[in-house]
């Protein structure tokens, strides 16, 4: 079982450094590289199908797939990168905190 220490590491990793880092790649660049190549839809179709790709997790791809499109979604109308950090992360905290519930109960 992963210390204590190395539970917060991994924690702050999924729910600060991932969405974070994601979020510059996936919407930040990706999304509006695509955008202007290939128009909004194709934008967030393209960002959204590669985030969910990206994550190599197969039996969840489509969920992904969606999200990305969302959170591309949401850049596009606020124009706001932090505004789609945070809901990354909040989404993955939610995770996080099914993850650790299902160990306890």
């Amino acid at each position: 079982a992963p210390l204590p220490w190395q539970q917060i590491l991994l924690v702050f990793a999924i729910v600060v450094l991932a969405p974070l880092g994601e979020e510059i790649l996936f919407r930040g660049f990706l999304y509006r590289a695509c955008a202007a190549r290939f128009g909004p839809f194709w934008g967030m179709a393209l960002s959204g199908l590669l985030f969910g790709a990206a994550h190599l997790e197969w039996q969840v791809f489509p969920a992904f797939a969606v999200l990305g499109m969302v959170l591309a979604h949401l850049y596009r109308k606020s124009g706001n990168l932090w505004l789609c950090i945070a809901t990354h992360a909040v989404f993955n905290a939610i995770g996080v905190v099914l993850l650790f519930s299902s160990q306890y109960f």
